[in-house]
């Protein structure tokens, strides 16, 4: 599995509402502008920059007991087409990948030598 890019200097907070709504709010600090093209531009991929939020464990809580962060944003570098281990498969690729499972088992079924 890659290792995640971590898009940094964002900070992005969840605000829940009585009624069960929510929203994200973003804050970048003006100073950290820069930084934040520059990791965005790096990460451009086909013309354009595919990023994630993903929430974390733990919020992150200021030293006064304040939460500020829920949640991280990274690139997102998943492309379609792209399997990982068990991971979805082609519609074209489905008959051969069936295929060579089903053989596996049967073949582990005629070894299947177990004394009882």
């Amino acid at each position: 599995m890659k290792e995640k890019k971590f898009i940094n200097g964002v900070f992005i907070n969840e605000v829940q509402f009585d009624n069960g709504g929510s929203k994200l709010s973003v804050s970048i600090p003006a100073n950290g502008l820069d930084s934040l093209i520059d990791q965005l531009k790096q990460n451009i991929k086909k013309d354009r920059v595919k990023l994630e939020i993903i929430r974390l464990k733990a919020p992150k809580v200021s030293a006064q007991g304040k939460q500020y962060a829920t949640h991280y944003m990274a690139v997102d570098e998943w492309e379609p087409g792209q399997q990982e281990s068990g991971g979805y498969i082609q519609p074209a690729e489905a008959p051969a990948k069936f295929a060579a499972m089903k053989q596996v088992v049967e073949t582990e079924k005629q070894n299947d030598d177990v004394p009882f």
